[in-house]
């Protein structure tokens, strides 16, 4: 009954930010009504949501939800989020930004509202999009040895991803390297090279950068 209550409410706010929305040309910014100068912008990734702030009250703790289009399904909160003394929020020092994921169930994907309560006297909303979350295919070349192929699907694109090959154990990075995103088709690929003297498992780990940080496991063995 809470849960429900709290989404009526919230329903109440959205309606009478949508009216104003419509009078604006941005698809990712809400101001609600009694608007304070606060403001929140969504940039929607694999798994995730990006989001930055503005005119919220430094020093503040705010709660960001992520919640499904319908306010049936909250995928994702954060809870005491520090407003920074720019008015924004900050997950690491020097960034502007903080990233809403991943997702729960890592399966949901679609249109988004995210809503930032504290820091403004009243919910400041935005709209965004969650995409599918990123997958990964590697494969351990029979020939030559000492090579293993990565491919990672559904990734943000033009996103720098760190490619690292890891012993089982996790006590050794084995090979590290870098490739861009494809701006088209979100696909990225990569050689790792194993080194001299090392055979068996191993883990594959993909790395998005800012604009989405997400991680991505895989197991392959080399020879």
């Amino acid at each position: 009954m809470t849960t429900r209550l709290r989404h009526t409410a919230r329903l109440g706010f959205l309606c009478l930010a949508l009216a104003l929305s419509a009078l604006a040309d941005t698809a990712h910014s809400v101001r609600p009504a009694h608007a304070t100068g606060a403001m929140l912008f969504a940039q929607g990734g694999p798994s995730g949501v990006w989001v930055t702030g503005s005119g919220f009250t430094p020093g503040a703790l705010v709660r960001l939800e992520v919640l499904s289009s319908d306010l049936t399904k909250v995928p994702y909160t954060a809870y005491n989020v520090p407003v920074n003394s720019y008015g924004g929020f900050s997950e690491w020092q020097g960034t502007n930004g903080y990233w809403l994921g991943p997702v729960s169930p890592s399966s949901f994907s679609g249109d988004v509202y995210i809503a930032a309560d504290g820091g403004a006297p009243t919910t400041v909303w935005a709209r965004s999009h969650v995409y599918p979350a990123p997958q990964v295919s590697v494969a351990g070349a029979p020939y030559p040895c000492g090579r293993v192929w990565a491919s990672g699907y559904g990734f943000q694109g033009g996103d720098s991803v760190r490619f690292e090959l890891i012993k089982t154990d996790l006590s050794q990075v084995l090979d590290t390297e870098w490739a861009t995103v494809d701006s088209r088709t979100g696909d990225v690929w990569q050689q790792l090279n194993v080194p001299a003297g090392f055979y068996g498992p191993a883990y594959v780990v993909l790395d998005e950068g800012l604009n989405a940080p997400l991680t991505v496991w895989a197991r392959v063995t080399t020879c």
